[in-house]
Parts: structure tokens; sequence; C-alpha cells
């Protein structure tokens, strides 16, 4: 049997479902037992507003790290990935995240074949993925815990945006939205060598952890952008020589960074758009200050996100501070969504347990067959407008 989440009218149900077969599928198929998983802050979206590839088990969930249980095929599998093994713990993309256009770098024959296995998400005990989209976990001490990797996901989407980056050193830099992937921005930045890191939250608690994250200073946002742009005046006069839109959602931030940032500079569009377009979008602003407008999504797969992996193993970002506990258990994820959506104030980063970390190799554990299977996220919550998701 296999526990999955699913997406139902803005809702989060656990089902029984059938364990995904490899049979008829590309060569490096991976099926994959769930250990850790989390939360992101397009997940909050896609709740409410699902793709129509989010309605698949286990949902859009793409933060994972588990045990390779079943290869498809490995003695056919000619993607020039380096090779997993039953029983090994990976990072893992589950299928949906592939399904979404992560195939950069990838030849037009293997963008082809990934394009074919069903889309799974990771909230579930099993899922699917494939062999050039899991990254062996480079330990087996365990000094590092194992669901620290799951930051790894995001971590590698931001090195796919340093990658458009110039030499930071010298450079003044704010990012607007500490959560999770503004917290590892503000880290990143710092190691890149920028003189000035300026975070900007609305939560007192993740500023907190932006000081922990090496910021040089942090900047509550005020009641206006009037006054948030005369505190970031404050200690950049001039302002910034980049910023980092990390919130997503809506114009409104977006279009304070172009306020903020100094004549010719460039801003950074990370966080993800609501829709196609934004009415009354000021592209005269753009225009009449030469700043520069640059998004960044889809990294490349097997370059970013097997150096987040190292990154973590090498011990060369902070991840502690990020980490919320307790964790939750796999029935709990109403408790998890609404904490991460409601209780911003207090938590950063929510880990589901879903598995046992000892490697299984091929073996299927037994679930328990009397978890209670309910509905998550109560009527009450997804009636609340403009939820904020940093």
């Amino acid at each position: 049997m296999n526990r999955v989440g699913v997406y139902v009218n803005g809702h989060v149900k656990l089902m029984k479902a059938k364990i995904p077969s490899l049979e008829g599928l590309p060569a490096g198929t991976c099926l994959i037992r769930g250990i850790y998983t989390t939360i992101c802050g397009s997940d909050m979206g896609f709740i409410h507003h699902p793709r129509k590839l989010d309605h698949c088990d286990g949902g859009s969930i793409h933060e994972v790290v588990g045990e390779v249980v079943k290869i498809h095929e490995p003695e056919n599998d000619d993607y020039g990935h380096p090779p997993v093994e039953i029983g090994d713990i990976v990072l893992a993309m589950p299928s949906n995240y592939m399904q979404s256009g992560v195939y950069r770098g990838f030849d037009e024959r293997t963008a082809k074949d990934l394009k074919t296995i069903p889309p799974t998400g990771g909230m579930a005990d099993y899922f699917l993925s494939h062999t050039t989209h899991v990254f062996k976990i480079p330990q087996t001490d365990r000094k590092i815990p194992l669901y620290r990797y799951t930051v790894a996901q995001p971590l590698g989407t931001l090195f796919w945006m340093a990658r458009k980056l110039p030499n930071m050193l010298f450079k003044d830099v704010v990012v607007l939205g500490a959560g999770q992937n503004g917290l590892l921005l503000t880290h990143l930045l710092a190691n890149m060598g920028a003189r000035h890191v300026v975070a900007l939250d609305m939560m007192e608690n993740r500023l907190k952890v932006a000081r922990e994250m090496k910021a040089t200073h942090t900047v509550k946002v005020g009641e206006t952008d009037e006054e948030t742009l005369a505190k970031v005046k404050e200690i950049l006069p001039d302002g910034p020589d980049f910023i980092f839109e990390m919130v997503g959602h809506q114009d409104k931030t977006l279009c304070l960074c172009l306020d903020m940032v100094k004549e010719g500079g460039s801003v950074y569009g990370f966080g993800v758009p609501s829709k196609e377009g934004y009415d009354n979008f000021p592209f005269n602003k753009i225009f009449r200050r030469n700043l520069k407008l640059i998004g960044s999504v889809f990294p490349r797969t097997q370059d970013d996100f097997g150096m987040g992996v190292e990154w973590i193993a090498q011990e060369r970002m902070t991840i502690a501070p990020l980490i919320h506990k307790p964790f939750y258990e796999f029935t709990g994820f109403d408790k998890a969504f609404q904490d991460t959506i409601h209780s911003k104030g207090k938590v950063l980063k929510v880990i589901i347990k879903i598995g046992s970390e000892e490697p299984q190799r091929g073996v299927f554990p037994v679930i328990n067959e009397d978890d209670e299977l309910h509905e998550h996220i109560t009527e009450e919550h997804l009636q609340q407008e403009n939820v904020e998701c940093l």
C-alpha cells in the first residue's frame, strides 16, 4: 500500500494508492521510498491553484530525501549520469517536478524520454524519479542529519540564479523576503563577497535568522513603501546594485524593488508569479531608470542540485536555523501545511518524516493500515485571502 497526498478542490487529502510500476518506462526510471520531505513556497500556491500535473498522487511536493528501492533496466541506462544503486539514500526529484520543465542541459532524446514518466509527487511513501534526477548523499556516518538535505533542492535553484551574477566583490545587495530561499540566498551572497547584504522582511523571527545567515543589515518592512525605502536609504544612500525579489505571487514587492534599486541596477525575480501578467506594471520605470529585470527558474539539474548536496555535506551553508522542530509525521500533513501558511512568525521550514532512515534495500516495509486518512487544510483556512508565501 502507498499513502499519498492529493489536492482536491483546494484541500489536501491522504489516500491509499498503488505503488507506482516501472513497467514500460524509460531505462533508469527509479522508484523512490520517501524518508523526509518539506513544503516549498510554490506548493502553497499550487494547493489553491493547482496546475494539471499537480492533481497527481503526491501533489506538487518536490524537496525529498529518499531511498532508491527499484531501478528499471539499469544496464540500459546510458544517460550519462553517475550511477545509483538500490539502497542508496538520495536527494530525489519526483517525476512531477521533471514534468514541469526541468530539462535544462539534457539532449532532446533524454528530455523526450523523461516526459513519458507519469507525474508523481513527493507527498507519498513511494514515487517515481529517474537516475538523471537523483543525487547520492555522500555520507555513511550520518554526521549531517539526513533531513537537512531537503534544502539541497532550493539551494540548487539559487545556484542557477547565481550563475547569472557578475563578480559580487564590493557590491551592495538587498534580499526582499527572508523565507527559506531568501535566507539561503543571503548566505550565498555573503559567501560570494558582497559588501553589504541587507535582508528585508515583515517578520522579526526571520530577520533574526537572517543575521545568523550572514546578513550585514536587516530591515523590518514598514507600514508603507516610503517607510521601507527610507530605512534602506539610511544603509545604502544610492540604493543596492542588485536586489532580489524572493516573495512572488503578486507585483507589489516587485514594484518596490524597482523603486529601491540604484539607477542602472538589476532586479532579479525569483518569487513565483501568480498569473501570466500584472496589470499596470510600471515598465516605464524600468525603461527610464535603465534597469535590468531578470527572471530565474529551472536550474541545470545535474550541476546545480548535485552541488547543493555537496555544499550541505561539506557544511558550507548554515542549515540548522531554518528548520522548525518538532517534525511532523506523514499523517500530520494538515498541521504542517497550516503552520506553514498561518504561523510565519514561528515557522520557516517544516520537515515531514515519511519513513525510516534505515535502507530497506528493495524490501517494501509494511505501512500501518490503520493510519487515519483525512482532509488536511480546513475550509476556514482555505477561505482566507491574500496569503503571502515568502
